[in-house]
């Protein structure tokens, strides 16, 4: 028997299966001898650990509840932990990008720079309004310096002048490619 299948027979055992595993599991039990002594070898093990009927603290049923309620916010939502972060160095000199996220459907995406002292994001245009939120740093923007916590909008149809870093610097920019 595999790795894989004394897994399952253990999951099958301790009821931790749901749905079509489940429904296979159920249907080996029929079929296959070797899988059903498994699951019976550890039911057997499992039983000793069984110390009777615990009641549940009271919170618990409010705590499960919760994490049902974030699971099933899950697939509306989408989350991106700063630990687990992809840069792409060198976006441009002295400039890396972090994706936040990009909406196909839309064409929106949101994403982050973080400019080397010095570093150019050069002129360009813009088909649709680009925001651009300064976290960290200074930056010149045409005749304009912008600190922690000033924002900007290049307007659709026009040109961007060229974004120069200051200091060290981290932009929030959102736009539509």
């Amino acid at each position: 028997m595999s790795v894989d299948d004394l897994d399952l027979s253990a999951q099958f055992a301790l009821g931790w299966l749901g749905g079509l595993r489940r429904a296979e599991a159920e249907k080996r039990m029929q079929v296959d001898a070797a899988f059903r002594a498994s699951v019976r070898l550890w039911e057997n093990r499992l039983a000793a650990l069984d110390t009777g009927e615990l009641a549940p603290p009271p919170a618990a049923f409010d705590r499960v509840m919760q994490a049902v309620d974030i699971a099933e916010a899950v697939p509306v939502t989408a989350t991106q932990f700063a630990d687990s972060a992809v840069w792409i160095r060198d976006f441009l000199p002295g400039i890396d990008q972090r994706l936040l996220y990009m909406d196909p459907a839309s064409g929106r995406q949101s994403f982050v720079l973080r400019m080397s002292p010095g570093s150019v994001l050069p002129e360009h245009g813009h088909a649709h309004d680009e925001e651009c939120y300064v976290i960290e740093g200074r930056v010149q923007v045409g005749g304009w310096t912008m600190g922690i916590g000033d924002f900007h909008v290049a307007k659709a149809g026009g040109r961007h002048l060229p974004i120069i870093a200051e200091t060290q610097a981290l932009l929030l920019i959102s736009s539509v490619y």
